[in-house]
């Protein structure tokens, strides 16, 4: 092929030549306003009334209306984004904050404890309950996505706090244990929810108790955490103020130190938290019982008929056993029952406000009672001490409640009452001189 047929188009593409009067009729001519006019009114537009006024009534429905449509039609945040937390308690916590009242914040059974000895995989039947000081154990922590996108570079972090009501307070540091990554799935698919293993373990030193409070949190870019220590606001923190003691593990030193941790103004409610032992210690445990030596106690666990039990009011879901408060010069501690049997029965309009769940199911009704009694009175029913005493009296006044001697576990869970092999769950509820949450401590006694 020669050069001028590699050049050859077979379909050129070609134009009549013009002449200029043609292609000036064929172009036409360029328009003077290349804006365009003003728009007129429509011929049937009058003048504004210049004493027209808005309407502020119309404008508050108009604007009530488009806000309530757009409540109506904006998606949940868990169905566009991931919504990941750790559980608060167990069952049913979907991440709604705050639980308390009437709901714990601080029985996460999300925060688990292996003996470090142990190096095998996660194993729920050697779940420790009540860590030993100078032990080291691996911490794990069951995180959830609960939205319909992937939780993509979720960080799960774990602290440790002295044991007390600690619920982010200023003043207290926690000390970090460790941390790791993980990717969670979406809620439609298993990968949803893990028990992720901290890189490093949680070390005890022999100088703390074994008793400390534990904390995690799980947050990833897309969901992060507030930033807050408190686990009753936020569902990213979990926290676990818990100690299991089973037969001769002794109570009295750690009561008499949360004792000793209430503030000057404060109140300790005590309450039995009746069938909440047993979901609790099924998260925490994996539905095994074991003592703090490692020995695994005989029998399921089971939750007490609270009809049975020797001490306490009925409250909603449980019997408040004991108050305590603090003041600026005297501490005192009371038998809730003591206290319900010492104060004038209510009359007329005060018997109506009255609660259905009992005299002392809203919450602070314990610790409004017993401050309304008169020194008098409250020597006559009361443990009273010194300001600075409530750490010899409140160990001292679940002696005299139950009657014993001492407070071994198997003697507490024995003094109580009920069927043989029932697990106890106990709660220490501080409040603030307003009546404000500090935060919580729970014990269960086997």
């Amino acid at each position: 092929m020669s050069p001028a047929d590699e050049n050859h188009d077979p379909h050129p593409l070609t134009h009549p030549e013009l002449s200029p009067a043609e292609a000036a009729r064929q172009r036409g001519e360029d328009p003077s306003n290349a804006i365009g006019p003003w728009p007129t009114p429509p011929p049937d537009t009058r003048d504004p009334d210049p004493k027209f006024q808005p309407d502020p009534a119309l404008l508050k429905r108009l604007i009530g209306e488009f806000g309530d449509l757009g409540k109506r039609h904006r998606p949940r945040r868990e169905d566009v984004l991931p919504y990941e937390m750790i559980r608060a308690f167990s069952p049913g916590d979907r991440g709604a904050r705050p639980t308390w009242p009437p709901t714990p914040c601080w029985e996460s059974p999300d925060i688990l404890l292996i003996d470090a000895s142990y190096t095998g995989p996660f194993d729920p039947g050697r779940l420790v309950g009540s860590p030993i000081s100078g032990h080291s154990y691996r911490l794990f922590v069951r995180v959830f996505n609960l939205g319909l996108l992937e939780a993509v570079g979720t960080h799960v972090r774990a602290w440790y706090v002295e044991p007390g009501f600690f619920n982010g307070e200023p003043g207290i540091v926690p000390h970090p244990i460790g941390g790791a990554y993980v990717d969670l799935e979406d809620r439609t698919r298993p990968g949803s929810q893990r028990v992720v293993e901290m890189d490093l373990p949680w070390m005890i030193p022999a100088t703390l108790t074994g008793h400390e409070c534990l904390m995690a949190v799980v947050a990833c870019p897309a969901d992060p955490w507030s930033g807050s220590f408190d686990a009753n606001k936020d569902r990213h923190l979990g926290q676990r103020n818990l100690d299991i003691a089973v037969g001769a593990q002794n109570l009295g030193q750690l009561i008499g130190h949360l004792g000793g941790k209430l503030p000057d103004g404060g109140a300790l409610e005590i309450l039995h938290g009746g069938a909440a032992v047993v979901p609790l210690l099924e998260g925490v445990l994996g539905g095994r019982l074991r003592a703090r030596d490692g020995a695994e106690v005989a029998g399921r666990m089971v939750a007490p008929d609270l009809t049975a039990l020797r001490h306490g009011v009925p409250i909603d879901g449980g019997l408040h056993l004991m108050t305590a408060a603090r003041g600026k010069s005297v501490s005192m501690v009371v038998p809730t029952d003591v206290l319900a049997a010492a104060a004038p029965p209510a009359r007329g309009r005060e018997r109506s406000k009255a609660p259905a769940g009992g005299p002392f199911a809203r919450q602070g009704a314990a610790v409004r009672r017993l401050r309304s009694l008169g020194p008098k009175a409250l020597r006559q029913i009361a443990l009273v001490g010194g300001a600075g005493e409530m750490a010899e009296l409140l160990p001292a006044a679940v002696r005299k409640m139950l009657a014993i001697g001492d407070l071994r576990a198997s003697s507490i869970t024995a003094a109580l009452g009920g069927a043989k092999g029932a697990a106890h769950l106990l709660r220490f509820v501080a409040t603030d001189a307003e009546g404000r949450l500090i935060g919580g401590y729970s014990i269960v006694v086997a």
